[in-house]
């Protein structure tokens, strides 16, 4: 309101579903960079994302699971809107391919202590653990987890991207190892576009290149390609 913008570059759920209505009346087009939750492109007609959604990655991994022999899972997620979506999305598909929940456990998103809900993961043993925290507190959850010996009593871990951020794998040792994640990028990935995307980025910025810089990337990217067709005119 006070800077009269013309685009907004959104972010976070619970930021964009407050504000939903406002920019509606203002009719101020929205580029979300970063939100996951499916359900925040339906609030308003001025939104469009540029990165992906938690449904997608985490039906996959429930697909994967079984289709693997993993039939026995816990969920355990961050307790917010986000969290929810990823259980609730891993547990249908799981279910309806003939896989069973032994446990769903959610765990507040604010300074989280892993360890007490870790220990019942362990005593429910299951064949898998799906996880979905947000990837600020994913070094956290990989140490806790190795901690408590998750890793050696033969429980795979499975979870969306966030979980194995790229500019957080560098703080989480070999913890993640044999971890499998579903995600819509990698600084891994081996295309020459990525690749001078990943060095620009590491020189700009002296850390690697994750989802959360791809998805501003390409929102910015289609906010230049929307002006380029409107001859600059907002």
């Amino acid at each position: 309101v006070n800077d009269k913008v013309d685009i907004i570059g959104g972010g976070l759920t619970a930021d964009l579903l407050g504000s939903a209505t406002l920019i509606t009346e203002a009719k101020k087009p929205t580029v979300i960079m970063l939100s996951s939750t499916t359900s925040v492109i339906e609030k308003s007609p001025y939104f469009v994302r540029t990165s992906c959604t938690l449904a997608q990655s985490s039906a996959i991994l429930a697909d994967w699971a079984v289709q693997n022999g993993l039939k026995k899972a816990v969920t355990l997620v961050a307790d917010f809107s986000p969290g929810q979506e990823a259980k609730t999305t891993f547990t249908n598909n799981f279910t309806a391919a003939g896989g069973q929940i032994e446990e769903a456990i959610r765990v507040p998103l604010r300074s989280p202590d892993f360890a007490p809900f870790l220990q019942r993961v362990r005593e429910a043993m299951p064949q898998v653990l799906f996880v979905f925290v947000p990837s600020v507190q994913a070094a956290t959850f990989a140490r806790q987890f190795v901690e408590r010996g998750l890793d050696k009593v033969g429980i795979k871990l499975i979870g969306p991207g966030d979980m194995t951020d790229d500019s957080a794998l560098v703080d989480m040792g070999d913890a993640m190892q044999g971890v499998v994640s579903a995600h819509f990028y990698s600084a891994a990935h081996s295309s020459a576009v990525n690749g001078t995307f990943v060095a620009e980025y590491q020189k700009q910025n002296q850390s690697r290149a994750n989802f959360m810089a791809v998805s501003g990337y390409d929102g910015m990217h289609l906010i230049y390609e929307a002006l380029k067709k409107t001859g600059g005119s907002v």
